[in-house]
């Protein structure tokens, strides 16, 4: 089952249910925590239930909210198998993000060591989860709003070399901020999934990758976040890094063809002088696109292959600026598996 298309999802603990339906399916995750009710310590009055789930190195949970302040959201928490008892929110060897019970009950935009996105209630007009086979990720779209969308993905990449680790966790948060950041699709106080222009640590994409040093992540900021240091390392969606000449092409008015750029992630060494950048793995089946000549879940063949293409939260025209959710023309592209 590598893709599963859902209409009228009624809220995100519906889709909770879905993802850990179309996951057990696959028979290729484990479930550790089956949509369970949170346990104390963990919003308990934000109602919701937790799903935690690994596959190889990737070790990720998910957790819904349906009740009070902090109502209508989906959060992702990353971590390192093995699982072992303990919070979804302080999985084992996690990147630092990380909650405390007021946090779930916080109706505010996310704040820092919150990867979630502000509140949708629903229903959703469509949703669609895919993965490969056998299966080693979740990517997830999720139409909030007609017209109107929010990603998330969690599994392990296409490793280039031999090196300890190889998970992602991301997940997009648009800002609201009208007049500031909503209508401004390079704004760094959004994060999209694999991009280098975030500035809100915690929000922000995580990789699991074990150099060796003590250190188990990187993130697009090197700092020490909640006790867990973090070096740099970015994917190539939006902002500064390698791939910025190759994104976002216009259809070719020759074969009509419309480039997709192959998401990648990129370790920086900043104890080098000058710095030093090294392509460490692929996002599987998954890629950039330019939406301008697409619309938002059209499919797009190249060959044989099937690509679902989405704006990465509302299309739109870039150069104009209308208060509302503007992601101009960039977008993400799912391959459809056979």
């Amino acid at each position: 089952m590598p893709v599963s298309a859902l209409t009228n999802v009624s809220d995100w603990d519906t889709l909770l249910t879905e993802i850990r339906n179309f996951l057990n399916a696959t028979g290729d995750w484990t479930i550790h925590v089956d949509n369970a009710s949170p346990p104390s310590g963990e919003g308990t009055t934000a109602g919701g239930r937790e799903l935690v789930v690994s596959n190889g190195v990737c070790l990720a949970g998910l957790r819904s909210t349906t009740s009070g302040p902090g109502a209508n959201r989906m959060l992702l928490f990353d971590g390192v198998p093995p699982w072992s008892v303990s919070h979804i929110d302080a999985m084992p060897n996690n990147s630092g993000i990380s909650l405390v019970d007021g946090d779930y009950t916080n109706a505010a935009d996310p704040i820092n060591g919150r990867r979630t996105n502000p509140a949708f209630a629903g229903p959703f007009p469509t949703a669609f989860l895919f993965t490969d086979d056998p299966s080693t990720y979740l990517h997830v779209v999720v139409e909030v709003i007609a017209g109107r969308y929010r990603h998330f993905h969690f599994g392990n990449m296409r490793k280039f070399g031999t090196w300890t680790g190889g998970a992602y966790y991301a997940m997009t948060f648009w800002s609201q901020i009208v007049n500031v950041s909503i209508d401004i699709p390079s704004s760094s106080f959004h994060h999209t999934p694999f991009d280098a222009a975030n500035a809100q640590t915690g929000l922000e994409t995580t990789f699991y990758y074990d150099d060796g040093t003590g250190c188990l992540w990187r993130a697009v900021t090197e700092t020490t976040f909640n006790g867990v240091v973090r070096k740099r390392g970015h994917g190539t969606q939006r902002g500064s890094g390698m791939g910025r000449m190759f994104r976002s092409i216009q259809e070719t008015p020759f074969s009509g063809l419309i480039a997709l750029q192959p998401i990648t992630f990129w370790s920086t060494t900043t104890a080098d002088t000058p710095d030093t950048i090294r392509c460490m793995g692929q996002i599987k089946d998954v890629a950039a696109v330019n939406m301008r000549n697409l619309q938002p879940g059209q499919s797009y063949f190249i060959g044989s292959d099937e690509w679902m293409t989405f704006p990465l939260a509302q299309k739109g025209d870039p150069a104009v600026g209308l208060d509302v959710e503007n992601s101009g023309y960039f977008g993400m592209a799912y391959l459809v598996k056979p």
